[in-house]
């Protein structure tokens, strides 16, 4: 397996740790400040907004994921997931819910670092309207 494919595989994990232990902070250095995320309710956020997101309405309390998909082109990785998600949103009395989706990443090598440039969740079970 190619190097830059390997260091793409490992910022995409420590995203998720960072995600699952509510570091924000941790998480940002990993996100490209151009940033498109698109969820799968076809919410779109740049770097700041999903930052936010996950700081003040959203905590994920577990993910799995089975890789389906990885490209290396043009100093791009693709990496594609088929992901279970456990989350809560933050407000007092709101319930877990279970998000079942097809979840793609770019991830782009910007001064010496891999970051997740875009990605987009695809839903494969019907979400919970808030």
């Amino acid at each position: 397996m190619n190097a830059d494919l390997r260091a793409a595989q490992a910022a995409t994990e420590l995203r998720v740790r960072c995600l699952l232990a509510g570091d924000v902070a941790g998480m940002a250095p990993l996100l490209d400040e151009a940033l498109v995320y698109v969820h799968s309710p076809g919410q779109v956020q740049g770097k700041t907004q999903l930052l936010q997101f996950l700081m003040q309405e959203l905590h994920v309390l577990s993910i799995e994921r089975q890789p389906r998909m990885q490209i290396m082109h043009d100093g791009l990785v693709l990496l594609a997931f088929e992901q279970h998600m456990h989350a809560k949103r933050v407000r007092a009395g709101a319930a877990v819910f279970e998000a079942h989706s097809y979840f793609a990443e770019v991830w782009r090598l910007t001064d010496g670092a891999w970051r997740m440039l875009h990605a987009q969740s695809t839903a494969l079970t019907p979400l919970p309207i808030d």
